[in-house]
């Protein structure tokens, strides 16, 4: 994203400041409406937010709008979207674990835990892989259906 879009280290660094106040968002939104709404209803509402801004970033990157000022202004945009929606998915995803197994729910936090950070290191890996040719963007696409998906077909 940095060179697409020719940013400096500076500003680079900024949008991480913006996509934590999007994290911080979605977490300030669960802690407000899980008692009301329930965990599930939120991990349907989170999956579908990430599922839909990641669909819309692989159209709008292939279709070329993503390009320029007003194309970073959009794509930062649904990016904090899509960090929104994984905020909101998460906290529950991972209160659904432990409360199906509440005797082992430190084993279950624990798994959740690892298993996240492994992800995050073969993102990491793949990004870079992935970075030429928009492949990131039918990847991130696919990973935001798929976890809809999994939440629509278990819930």
């Amino acid at each position: 994203m940095q060179q697409e879009f020719g940013l400096n280290v500076t500003a680079f660094g900024t949008l991480g400041l913006v996509i934590g106040v999007a994290y911080f968002s979605g977490a300030l939104t669960v802690n407000r409406t899980v008692a009301r709404l329930g965990g599930k209803k939120l991990m349907q509402a989170g999956s579908g937010i990430v599922a839909l801004a990641t669909a819309a970033i692989l159209l709008l990157w292939w279709s070329g709008v993503l390009a320029g000022l007003s194309g970073m202004a959009l794509f930062i945009a649904l990016y904090c979207l899509t960090i929104f929606g994984q905020a909101v998915l998460f906290p529950n995803s991972m209160a659904m674990a432990v409360s199906d197994a509440k005797e082992y729910g430190a084993y279950a936090m624990a798994l959740c835990g690892f298993l996240q950070q492994c992800l995050a290191g073969v993102a990491a890996a793949g990004a870079v892989l992935l970075e030429h040719h928009g492949l990131w963007a039918l990847a991130i696409a696919l990973l935001g259906l798929g976890g809809w998906l999994m939440v629509k077909l278990r819930m």
